[in-house]
Formats: C-alpha cells, structure tokens, sequence
C-alpha cells in the first residue's frame, strides 16, 4: 500500500496551506522514535501537547513507568510526584520518587501558627524541621527577641494518605490517539473520508468524557496477542486488515495490559489482503522502532 498525505489528519486541510509540524506516533515523553510520525498542523499539534498529551503523560500510570525505565522527556530527568496528606495531623504533602526510587517529601504547609499561643509548629523531615526552625530563630532575632524557645524538634512517624486516583477516560483518550496517528500513517488520506474516520475524530475530543461516546467498535485496558512478547520497556502497535471485521489496530505501552486494547479502525477494506498490514515496535529506553508488514517483527 502507498499511502498519499496531503492533508492533515487534525483540520482536513491542505498541508500545503498550513504551517506544519511532525507529530510523532508514539509521544516522545515516552521514548516515542522521532522517525515515527506524520506531518500536521502546528496549531492543532500545540494545543493537543497542551491538553490531552499533557493530561495522558502526566498520568500516575505513565510518570510511574517513565520514572521506573528512566525515559527522559524534554523537561528532564523523569519524577514521579504523588499528593496527598499526613495521616494524623492532615497536613498536605507531596512524595517525589526518581528512577533511583529515592523518595523526598515535601510539605507544602511546613509551619503553622497557634491562634490562642502564638506558638509555631513546624513539620516535615528532619533536614527540613531543622531549616525552618532556623529560618524562624533567625527571624525573630532580627524582630527582637533576646530569649527563643526551642522544643519538639523530634520528628514524629507518621503514615501519609496519598491520592493515586487516575481519571481512566484520559488513558483510553490518550490510547486512542495514539491509534489515530498510526491508522493515518498508514492509510494516508483514503483514510479520511471513510465512514468510521468522523467517530475517530470525536475520540480525540477535548473533553475525555465526550470523547467516551465515541462509536469505536474495540476493546481498551485488555492484551491481545499480538504483542505477548514485548518487554516492559517496549511499546507497539499494528494495523491490519481482518475479513468480516476491517482494518484493525493492536495496541499496547510499556508491554502492559493495562496499556493495551484493540480496535476497529474502518469497516472498509482498502484493498488489501487479509492480515495485510504494518507493525512497530519501539524500545522506549534507546527511542528506536522498527517497522514491518503485520507479523514479521517476532
């Protein structure tokens, strides 16, 4: 198949027309391949890095991986930050790990005042208590003060209640796209007028809960078999055509299920073969792919 790509798959517009950008199919917060993508509108690009990219690889799930395999995004070194509070004392705090799985804790309301004593009450590590509580003496020493109190410096043991919540129509949002760009870099063109492409395009609404309802025949969050065989740090995807049920597309990130699904690309059938298709798989941690027809890669 020789695909043609004149338009951009965001607007429908003539790329000739537009002030263009690449899109790569597999972000590279991720360790997408830079080789690995397609020609858009820069507008459209920009805004989908600032809301559903964003929103997708800010994802506990996806800052958990990046941090666990080291892939560098282009704001650095990969963190995994999770809020929350102290068990006891409700204070708000935040616990950052990097990809050595060194924790820091940060409170983000490290002292508080007593109405009624006046007295200050400082939280944290004890490299921190220790900070602010010099921060303090300092401060009170300029405003005055002859005698300073010290006490409690020993740092209490207590659990924090951290929110791991995930917003999972972001994750099937953020799967989908992926799907769009790699159906377009196939298909090219032809793709974009066929009967399904308008119910693709909703998918990549902005609004994630709207973009639910869109009519995609498929399945998210499970494996195929596919891709059994990559590894944790490998991400791939396929586009292929099946009798009786179209062109078809096998995805799956970080050789996860939880990061998998298949779905239904078109109902059409292009003219090919069946199980004519193409293949990528890309090792995350060295950002390289390799592409072949559907079922040559292992």
């Amino acid at each position: 198949m020789s695909p043609i790509f004149n338009l951009c798959p965001y607007t429908l517009r003539p790329l000739a027309e537009l002030t263009t950008s690449r899109e790569h199919v597999f972000p590279l917060a991720i360790g997408g391949d830079r080789g690995f993508g397609v020609v858009v509108d820069r507008v459209s690009n920009s805004k989908f890095g600032d809301g559903l990219d964003a929103k997708f690889l800010n994802s506990h799930v996806i800052r958990a991986l990046r941090t666990k395999y080291g892939i560098h995004s282009s704001s650095g070194p990969p963190t995994w930050e999770i809020k929350g509070k102290t068990g006891k004392t409700d204070q708000p705090v935040s616990v950052t790990f990097d990809k050595n799985r060194k924790k820091t804790v940060k409170y983000f309301k490290p002292v508080t005042v007593n109405a009624v004593t006046g007295e200050k009450i400082v939280f944290g590590t004890a490299e921190q208590v220790n900070k602010h509580s010099e921060q303090i003496i300092q401060s009170m020493r300029k405003e005055g003060y002859a005698s300073i109190s010290v006490k409690g410096t020993k740092v209490p043991r207590e659990p924090f209640q951290l929110d791991f919540s995930e917003d999972m129509d972001v994750i099937r949002q953020g799967l989908l796209k992926i799907v769009f760009l790699a159906a377009y870099h196939f298909l090219g063109d032809a793709w974009l007028n066929d009967p399904l492409f308008p119910e693709w395009q909703r998918a990549l609404s902005s609004d994630p809960a709207d973009a639910r309802k869109a009519k995609i025949p498929g399945a998210v969050f499970q494996g195929h078999r596919t891709f059994k065989a990559t590894q944790p740090y490998e991400h791939a995807i396929a586009i292929f055509y099946m009798p009786n049920y179209g062109i078809q597309s096998s995805l799956r990130l970080f050789g996860s299920d939880l990061l998998s699904g298949i779905f239904t690309v078109s109902l059409s059938r292009f003219d090919l073969n069946p199980l004519d298709g193409e293949m990528t798989i890309c090792n995350a941690q060295k950002r390289q792919s390799v592409t072949g027809a559907f079922l040559s890669i292992r």
